[in-house]
């Protein structure tokens, strides 16, 4: 933070030594903001760092010195960079619900950083895949069995890369579509619903007509004996009164109660009591 703001305010060349002092022949303003610059870059530097270590730091007259001691305070040594270095590589696992080639971008990161470091800590091929077996987690444990029976010219980190990758895409796209499929299912229900309420709601006159519908084929051969029209039964007719077709039937019906024509005895005004159909 404190080289930050040193470089943002163009100090940096304090912390450096890299600073050139005004001669002795400069106007005293010049001699003056060197002198302001100079205090200013020290405090910026000790007021970065915790109080605990302040007391040691300001016994440095000069920002160079300051600094100087920082970074003997915190800066790792070759052989504890290395160390540190190690350590993450070899300890690194996928975390739970780590994406796979999130985790393989991080091992080679680790590798990278451990060679970077020191050329002899390059891994042979071989290990770096074992290391990446080992490490991926239980969910791939099938996939894990399947390599083991590779042959050992196969068996190298590129191939068990790949292979492992392979799987995990394949992961994905099925729950990709999984989940298209319960989309659709959840689309489906909501339109069968609406039908279903759409239904509940109909009138009866539309009902009616829907079943009216249904059977008028099968009335069009229907003609009513009471109307004569076709379409209906008699029982179903609107028409009051006695159609053409029943009062030719009836000219030929003799009442058997009072011996005239024209209607049933049943139906006979003259009758006392009413009888069954003649």
């Amino acid at each position: 933070m404190s080289s930050y703001c040193l470089q943002e305010k163009g100090l940096w060349r304090f912390a450096t030594g890299k600073n050139v002092e005004p001669p002795a022949t400069a106007a005293q303003a010049e001699k003056d903001k060197y002198d302001r610059e100079k205090d200013k870059s020290r405090a910026i530097v000790l007021q970065s760092i915790v109080p605990r270590l302040q007391p040691a730091a300001m016994k440095h007259e000069t920002t160079q010195l300051v600094w100087q001691h920082l970074k003997k305070l915190f800066e790792p040594s070759s052989i504890a960079r290395e160390a540190s270095l190690v350590e993450t590589f070899y300890c690194m696992r996928r975390e739970d619900g780590e994406e796979l080639d999130s985790f393989i971008s991080r091992l080679d990161k680790a590798e990278d950083d451990l060679v970077g470091a020191n050329t002899k800590l390059k891994l042979e091929d071989s290990i770096k895949a074992y290391l990446l077996i080992s490490r991926v987690g239980k969910e791939y444990e099938n996939q894990v069995q399947s390599i083991y029976q590779w042959s050992k010219d196969e068996f190298t980190y590129d191939k068990v890369s790949t292979a492992l990758l392979m799987e995990s895409n394949r992961r994905r796209l099925v729950a990709s579509g999984e989940k298209s499929l319960e989309v659709a299912a959840s689309h489906l229900s909501a339109q069968k619903q609406q039908f279903v309420k759409h239904n509940a709601t109909s009138t009866s006159k539309g009902e009616v007509s829907v079943k009216s519908d249904l059977k008028r084929p099968f009335l069009d051969g229907v003609t009513c004996y009471r109307c004569g029209e076709i379409g209906h039964f008699a029982r179903d007719c609107t028409e009051n009164g006695t159609s053409t077709i029943s009062r030719a039937c009836l000219d030929g019906t003799t009442c058997y109660a009072c011996g005239k024509t024209g209607h049933y005895a049943s139906e006979c005004p003259d009758s006392p009591i009413p009888r069954g159909r003649g």
